[in-house]
């Protein structure tokens, strides 16, 4: 049988809840005020995005083979993966965590860059990759 006490304390719970419920027209704003602020931000003007442009010759067509380096790039974490693929699959999945430093991440880009550069280098020395290798 039911609590009445759990009952009270759903009800609480909902009660709260009801304040973070989304109404279509509230979906709708926050939609419109992000693809602003991206469309902002592709313009290099003023955004809160922060977003630096990535230049990638064509997308993965499913036929890859392989070992690859990914990065990937957050707000306060940098990523360093090694990929092994077979058909475009992956097979086997290494990585590392760096950590962003607020001065990195909104001062010069050029330390910013530096910084994953040397988060590169270690993890190729940590998973002993040579410096040339492709």
């Amino acid at each position: 049988m039911w609590n009445w006490k759990f009952i009270k304390l759903s009800l609480q719970v909902r009660e709260r809840l009801k304040k973070l419920k989304l109404t279509k027209s509230d979906i709708k704003h926050v939609g419109d005020v992000f693809r602003e602020e991206i469309l902002a931000a592709l313009d290099e003007n003023q955004s809160s995005l922060q977003m630096e442009n990535t230049y990638i010759p064509e997308l993965p067509d499913g036929t890859e083979e392989g070992k690859y380096l990914a990065l990937d790039l957050g707000g306060t974490n940098f990523r360093v993966l090694l990929l092994e693929l077979a058909n475009g699959q992956i097979l086997k999945e290494e990585f590392n965590f760096y950590h962003i430093s607020d001065e990195a991440r909104l001062g010069c880009g050029i330390e910013l860059f530096d910084y994953l550069a040397d988060c590169v280098k270690d993890f190729m020395g940590l998973k002993k990759i040579p410096i040339d290798a492709k």
